[in-house]
Parts: structure tokens; sequence; C-alpha cells
């Protein structure tokens, strides 16, 4: 991935214009050290729930189709609008 560097950090000044592997492209734009170039897609990685990279098992990380999180947004939406359906209760007529 090209990234342009915004601070000062060990692999380049600011200005630089780098092609550096995508997860340390993603950690450098996250640290605010650099920015992607423009025309770039920016890779997003599927997660565990502690929020660590799932890597298969080959050791690759897994990549998260755009597509995907969006189906998902729509899945966990429309999953919260819908509200729990109430047993309808009798009512006990008193005895005589």
């Amino acid at each position: 991935m090209k990234i342009k560097y915004v601070k000062q950090a060990p692999q380049g000044m600011p200005g630089d214009i780098a092609e550096a592997p995508d997860l340390q492209a993603k950690i450098l734009i996250k640290l605010k050290f650099a920015e992607p170039m423009d025309g770039e897609s920016s890779i997003e990685f599927l997660k565990n729930l502690n929020g660590t990279p799932v890597v298969d098992n080959f050791g690759h990380l897994v990549e998260l189709n755009k597509i995907c999180v969006d189906s998902e947004v729509a899945t966990k939406e429309s999953v919260q609008d819908i509200q729990p359906i109430k047993p309808k209760q009798k009512r006990v007529s008193k005895a005589k």
C-alpha cells in the first residue's frame, strides 16, 4: 500500500511517499504517522471478539470484504428492530 508520511518516523520524513506492507501501513495510519495515497483501497481484517485479527490455518490474516460488513450491520439493525411478543395472560375470576 502506498502511504505518505505526515510526521517524522524511522522509515521516512514528512512528505515522503513509500510502499509499505498493508499491516504496517494500517498501523502507521492509525498512529497518524502517515496517510493513505489517493486511489488506494484500505484493507480491513476480520477481528476476534477481543479485537485481535483472525489468522487462518496458513498464518495469513483474514480480509474482511466491505459487502460482508454492510450485510452484518443491516442484519444487526433488523434484529434489534424486532420486539419480543409477550404471551397473553388470562384473568382468573373470583370464586363466589
